[in-house]
């Protein structure tokens, strides 16, 4: 690659233009993105559920914890994020009177390709890069709108969300009862008509494929400590259906979240320009809605032992509204705690070392993948559903302080992460500067400023 693209203006963020606080934000994601991604690697489905029953044990308590504090926050922060990241870059690039669309285009077709790679090579479904990189394709054409027109998509973007939801639980629903009537039917010895016997067919295959029995989750358990191939035939199925019909779906919860970045960005609350008043009451605010809010929904849901004894119970899914405002609401007040400890000067080591991961967001986001399915899939150390859900925490916290410890390490002497600087120069389709010549004019990475 030697196509130079200096002339026209167009080239990377350096470090001093970086803006410390998103980075800040951003590696406080990360962190909580695994917090979360670990149970999708090491434990079964239905591991909640074999919890639930048990509220005095450590292992309801710690996933009490996670799901109240972290539970779609973190992920909602992430996306939050890219939305500001993208104009961010526009910005960059379009300060000089540039054309952004075609180097966009070609660092979300990059980021594309590295999601595909991602999930097909490491066999992880929770993959975000590929949905990330078709929002950004389509956030592109916003990147002018303003902040009010932006949270105003968002909102109706939300409504659409929760009444796909709403009708997605009512129709399991009835779903359900028709196959409970079938049932009786059948204990009462009548023979079924074709509309029972229909009912009952839909509902079994369902059943199998959302709400898997216990022979099911021991099958899932022998494939996921497996050899490396016999895994990916079985999970590959599963990716390319999210990766093609499921993905308009699966984008509409990341791209309102990113709408909302954008018009956040751009009324300087993310960027921690804000007055410490707003963070202030937004942190109050926040916490105080938030809270009670997610709490009452974890007993709402909790309040059956399975998902199929709710559908039997309960004719409406009040969690199913309540998620996007709380999670939303407790997003913003952690954005907030995080701006206003960072604005005061206070935990710098560790804020220090959170800019460090955030900036290699990219690069930790795949390590924590490639650690991940090593330790638990069965091409690596096969310990896939070995652990307690309270004892995967003390792989966090390793994994954690890998990342917090060589973060800051690496970039005393890069400018970008392995993976970033992959993406940059795949971007501007040439090999980028990486090594720093540590003159002191630079800092390693951006530090705290008070």
């Amino acid at each position: 690659m030697n196509l130079s693209l200096e002339g026209n203006g167009l080239q990377p963020v350096s470090t001093k233009d970086r803006i410390v606080s998103l980075d800040v934000l951003r590696g406080v994601a990360l962190m909580g993105i695994l917090l979360i991604n670990i149970s999708g690697f090491a434990l079964p489905d239905r591991y909640l559920e074999s919890i639930l029953p048990h509220p005095e044990s450590l292992n309801y308590k710690v996933a009490w914890i996670v799901t109240v504090l972290f539970e779609g926050k973190m992920r909602a922060l992430f996306s939050l994020i890219f939305g500001a990241s993208i104009v961010l870059f526009v910005i960059h690039k379009e300060k000089n009177g540039n054309s952004s669309f075609g180097i966009f285009y070609r660092r979300m077709t990059w980021l594309a390709l590295f999601g595909l790679a991602h999930a097909h090579i490491f066999l992880w479904g929770g993959d975000i890069l590929y949905r990330y990189s078709l929002c950004g394709m389509i956030l592109f054409f916003f990147r002018n709108a303003k902040p009010a027109q932006l949270i105003a998509i968002a909102f109706c973007i939300c409504l659409v969300e929760v009444s796909m939801n709403t009708y997605f639980y009512s129709h399991n629903r009835s779903q359900r009862l028709a196959y409970l009537e079938t049932v009786k039917v059948e204990e009462s010895g009548a023979p079924l008509n074709g509309a029972q016997q229909k009912a009952k067919e839909e509902w079994l295959v369902k059943e199998k494929n959302y709400f898997p029995d216990k022979d099911y989750v021991e099958r899932s358990i022998e494939l996921k400590r497996s050899d490396y191939w016999t895994m990916a035939n079985h999970v590959r199925k599963s990716i390319i259906l999210e990766e093609t019909r499921l993905v308009p779906l699966l984008m509409i919860d990341p791209i309102m979240l990113m709408f909302l970045g954008m018009a956040l960005y751009k009324l300087g609350f993310l960027s921690g320009k804000g007055d410490k008043r707003i963070y202030l009451w937004t942190m109050i605010a926040g916490y105080g809605i938030g809270f009670p809010l997610v709490l009452y929904s974890w007993s709402h849901l909790t309040s059956v032992p399975d998902k199929v004894a709710f559908l039997e119970v309960h004719s409406f899914n009040m969690a199913v509204w309540i998620y996007p405002v709380e999670r939303v609401l407790l997003m913003l007040g952690h954005v907030s705690l995080v701006t206003l400890l960072v604005s005061a000067g206070v935990l710098k080591p560790l804020f220090n070392a959170l800019s460090a991961v955030g900036r290699m967001a990219f690069s930790n986001y795949i390590l924590q993948s490639i650690i991940c399915s090593f330790v638990f899939f069965g091409y690596g150390l096969g310990y896939f559903a070995r652990f307690e859900c309270y004892q995967l925490f003390f792989i966090v916290f390793a994994i954690a302080i890998v990342q917090l410890i060589g973060s800051p390490i690496w970039l005393k002497y890069f400018r970008f992460g392995p993976l970033e600087w992959a993406l940059r120069s795949l971007t501007y389709w040439k090999l980028q500067p990486n090594r720093l010549k540590r003159t002191g004019s630079e800092p390693a990475f951006g530090t705290l400023k008070t």
